[in-house]
């Protein structure tokens, strides 16, 4: 928008907006529709779910979901095999120990753990390949000393033993790699007889037991507002699973309630899960496809990632590869009109998740758009799908949804162009709660009074002041008929 300071000799106009707007159904997106066949939330409807390999028994999913009541939610979902000898789960801490107590940033201790665990040198040293491959934040804590709120073991040393009268409910790993989550003594007493590496306390709420939801008697503020929530949860076959839901950040994410946390957990097949340290302590990290640096993933509530206490760190000791396995595709936009287009970022991943060179007998194919240089661009209604092919064999794809928006605004309700200049006029619209992209060729715009300029796609040119025209008003109509 442009502005002058000599108001005589501008040309202001009123905006308005006149909309045709056909709405197309969410069932079009049929590999939506499909997500999650095994459980059905009672809480909350997934419309977006993307998932990628960190390392090898490591995987990881964010989903963006809409709550009963239609506000967004969106969380993250890292899950481990311990089983796997290549796969470490582990208590992080300021520079890696607890001898001290003392508060840092989640990302300090990651890279605190990447240096320690892989230097030879090192006494405590595990793998020449160790890599933190996705972290989030733990045990509640004193804010001023950052003294865990309840049991802390780390690297085998105990620093707080495990006390069932003040905090009874923890998480446990064992010298085997095995991850145990329950309270009671006798549970605790055959962890120490296996030998306990790891170990914090669950410092709110339990969502899941058994595979059953058990917030249904849940009560209080803390329970049952939503906030922004960490937690961690173990399948039945014992693979340990941390997640993190984004709040207090409207209409992005607004966080959940307890009932809604136990509900996210079961959806990620855990059969037990517990509510971790929340709010502006959420912080969740994970090193994406064909990347090998582990970055913040979630929009921390704060604004910015806050010093804690303790975290839980899962890593990878696989040999590291170079060697071609598939492509990971992100779209910078979710949602586009007909004629609209997105950038897309093209990565190649080794078997290990890490970065490998694409082929040049890649070859791209699109549904319902066209995709050249890195850009993809809808031609039809529906889902636009982008498939990566190898040999005759997929090795990767990536969806958008080509709409029909629900509501179309200008972003201003009123510009003020100088005589003879041009300005932007710039569209907003929605679908849902998401922004659609649109271009140019969607809308139709018209003059009241004609005199006062002209109109080239979204640039409007105001007249010379000569014609005597001190304002109008234009009306854009969405060419829903096109579509």
């Amino acid at each position: 928008m442009i502005k002058s300071k000599t108001l005589s000799k501008v040309l202001a106009m009123v905006l308005c907006v006149m909309m045709l707007i056909s709405v197309i159904p969410m069932s079009v997106f049929a590999s939506i529709e499909n997500y999650n066949k095994d459980y059905q939330s009672e809480t909350h409807t997934v419309f977006k779910h993307t998932e990628q390999t960190l390392a090898p028994g490591v995987t990881n999913y964010t989903n963006y979901a809409y709550a009963n009541d239609g506000k967004q939610m969106v969380y993250y979902v890292t899950t481990a095999d311990l089983t796997r000898d290549d796969v470490v789960a582990q208590v992080a801490y300021k520079d890696m120990q607890n001898d001290v107590y003392g508060m840092d940033k989640l990302s300090n201790m990651v890279a605190c753990a990447n240096e320690k665990y892989s230097d030879p040198t090192n006494p405590e040293f595990i793998s020449e390949y160790y890599t933190v491959v996705s972290a989030c934040n733990g045990d509640g804590y004193n804010m001023t000393t950052g003294e865990p709120s309840g049991v802390f073991i780390m690297g085998g040393n105990v620093k707080k033993d495990w006390n069932k009268s003040s905090n009874p409910v923890f998480l446990a790993i064992l010298n085997d790699g095995k991850a145990v989550i329950d309270n009671t003594q006798e549970a605790w007493d055959a962890c120490k007889e296996a030998g306990i590496q790891e170990a914090i306390d669950v410092f709110g709420s339990t969502l899941v037991w058994d595979g059953k939801d058990v917030t249904a008697n849940a009560s209080g503020s803390y329970n049952t507002d939503r906030h922004s929530r960490t937690m961690v949860g173990i399948t039945a076959d014992g693979k340990l699973v941390i997640c993190v839901l984004d709040g207090r950040q409207e209409p992005f994410s607004c966080g959940g309630t307890m009932h809604e946390l136990a509900q996210i957990m079961l959806e990620a097949g855990c059969w037990r899960a517990f509510n971790l340290d929340g709010g502006g302590s959420t912080t969740f990290m994970a090193k994406n496809e064909g990347s090998n640096e582990c970055t913040i993933q979630n929009r921390p509530s704060d604004g910015s990632e806050r010093s804690i206490s303790n975290g839980i760190i899962i890593a990878s000791t696989a040999v590291p590869s170079n060697v071609f396995d598939h492509v990971s595709m992100v779209a910078e936009d979710e949602y586009l009109t007909v004629g609209s287009s997105t950038n897309v970022t093209v990565t190649g991943v080794s078997p290990a998740g890490t970065a490998a060179e694409i082929p040049a007998g890649v070859t791209y194919e699109v549904v319902n758009g066209t995709y050249a240089d890195g850009i993809l661009t809808a031609s039809a209604v529906g889902d636009v799908v982008l498939t990566a092919k190898f040999n005759g064999n997929s090795v990767g794809s990536v969806t958008v949804h080509c709409v029909v928006p629900e509501a179309v605004r200008f972003a201003a309700d009123t510009i003020t162009v100088p005589y003879g200049k041009t300005a932007t006029l710039e569209m907003i619209a929605t679908y849902g709660l998401n922004e659609v992209v649109t271009n140019a060729s969607n809308f139709a715009f018209t003059l009241e009074n004609e005199a006062a300029g002209t109109i080239s796609g979204l640039s409007f040119t105001a007249c010379e002041e000569a014609a005597g025209v001190t304002g109008t008003t234009i009306t854009a109509q969405f060419a829903g008929s096109e579509l």
